[in-house]
């Protein structure tokens, strides 16, 4: 089992560029904020995974196409099945110990969870 891991680039003129992988592959993905902010609806996915949710996904806006991920909680396994536009019909799948993806700050006082993430 790989360690999932997400990337983010720098915000410019509205785009952003989003990276998932595992030591194995990586998807790349520009995507918008029109119609709405992803990365919101990502940090709620994320936050309702990390509070037991079984089943989350978020779509990202790429301006005129969409891509989607799926995150399916399984105990203590988390795949991520991505899907990198409309037209994708085999997801790219990611596998990884939920708990190295999702976990707490040991200085919080919430449980609010910290996403790991490289920045570049």
């Amino acid at each position: 089992m790989n360690n999932i891991r997400f990337k983010f680039g720098e915000p410019e003129h509205g785009w952003i560029g989003v990276i998932v992988g595992d030591s194995n592959h990586e998807v790349v993905l520009e995507i918008s904020d029109v119609p709405c902010n992803s990365l919101y609806k990502l940090t709620d996915v994320l936050l309702e995974l990390k509070a037991g949710s079984k089943f989350q996904e978020v779509e990202f806006s790429l301006e005129p196409d969409f891509a989607l991920w799926k995150f399916i909680n399984l105990g203590h396994l988390l795949e991520i099945h991505v899907y990198p536009n409309s037209s994708c019909e085999e997801p790219f799948v990611f596998s990884g110990c939920k708990d190295k993806v999702l976990h707490n700050r040991p200085s919080m006082t919430s449980a609010r969870p910290r996403i790991q993430c490289r920045m570049h």
